[in-house]
Formats: structure tokens, sequence, C-alpha cells
């Protein structure tokens, strides 16, 4: 029988230290082969997104499952803006229309695992009180790569070159500096 191993890894805004965001930037500064990140709530922070375009440039194949339609005005602009980069790098963004996507998980080469309540933004990253698993366990990891093509078969790919033929009121997102990063948006209660 496969033993696999969990690590708990709790955060908060009392953490002295950012727990979860260096997991996710461990994560994906650690993929070889492939990255494979399920999130509602897509907002990445400067260095996330630098990790994931470098993971793109490496040669590693990632792939980003959103949902289509987001509860969030706001959060969708702020997630798309980010979009072209990625498209330009050759990450493969795939938007989920089989309903309420809310899983939070990133697969690494196969090898290893993501999963908890920490959405891919700051206000989960320093707001929240959240926690992430790290899982290494071959069972789990064959059901979440399931998971994962269960949900591709529900997804609509963006395609780089339809992305920039957008209609403009569609690019003003990528240059409005709407961010979950930014403090009046966090202190507004926003995002």
């Amino acid at each position: 029988m496969d033993q696999g191993v969990v690590v708990t890894v709790p955060s908060g805004p009392y953490s002295q230290r950012e727990a979860n965001l260096y997991l996710l930037l461990q994560a994906i500064n650690d993929a070889q082969h492939s990255i494979t990140i399920t999130t509602p709530y897509f907002v990445p922070n400067e260095v996330l997104s630098a990790a994931l375009l470098n993971a793109a440039y490496r040669g590693v194949s990632v792939t980003l499952i959103v949902p289509e339609k987001a509860d969030s005005a706001m959060v969708s602009w702020a997630g798309r803006r980010h979009y072209h980069d990625l498209l330009e790098a050759g990450v493969r963004i795939l938007t989920y229309h089989g309903g309420l996507l809310h899983t939070k998980s990133i697969a690494i080469d196969g090898e290893y695992a993501v999963f908890g309540t920490v959405n891919f933004d700051n206000r989960s990253l320093h707001l929240n009180f959240e926690m992430m698993l790290l899982i290494f366990d071959t069972s789990f990891l064959q059901a979440l790569k399931k998971l994962h093509e269960q949900y591709e078969t529900q997804c609509n790919p963006i395609d780089a070159k339809n992305w920039q033929k957008r209609p403009i009121y569609g690019k003003i997102e990528r240059g409005s500096r709407l961010s979950a990063s930014s403090p009046a948006v966090r202190l507004n209660g926003l995002l």
C-alpha cells in the first residue's frame, strides 16, 4: 500500500512568515515538466506572476484553469490583466464553464500537489487565515490529475491571437492598475 505524506502549512495575518506564498513560489520554481493550477480567484502578485512566466520560459508546461464567470467582476478584471504576458510566454489558460469552480490546487510534475484554501491572490496570501496541504501521495495525485482532466473537458481555451483581437473595452483591463495588491482595494474590502 502506498503511504503518502501530507504536510500542513497554515498562514494568516499574524504569521511572521508568509508560508503559503513561499510554498507556492517553491512549487512553481521546483517544476521541471508541468504545473497545473486551478483557482477561482487568479490575481497573482508580481512575484508569483514572474515565477509563472519564468517557469513557462524554462519550458515547463503551465496550465491555468480559472472560472469563465467569476462572482466578482473586479477580481476577473484584475486577473485578466495578466493573461497577455502569460499567453505570450506559452501558458495555457482554460476557462471553466461547467458550474462553480472553487478548487484551489497546484499539481507539480505529477510528483506532488499543493491543495487547500489559498486562492492565487494577495488577500489569501496576506489577509486571510488559510491552510495549504503539501501532498506527496500517488493515489491523491492520480485523482487530482483525473479531476484536472475532467475540468479540461468543460473548459474553453483562451487563444493568444484572439485575446489580442478582443474589443477595446476588454483591453482596458490590461492597462488598468486595478490589482488585489492595491492597498485601496484591500482596505475598502472590495476584494
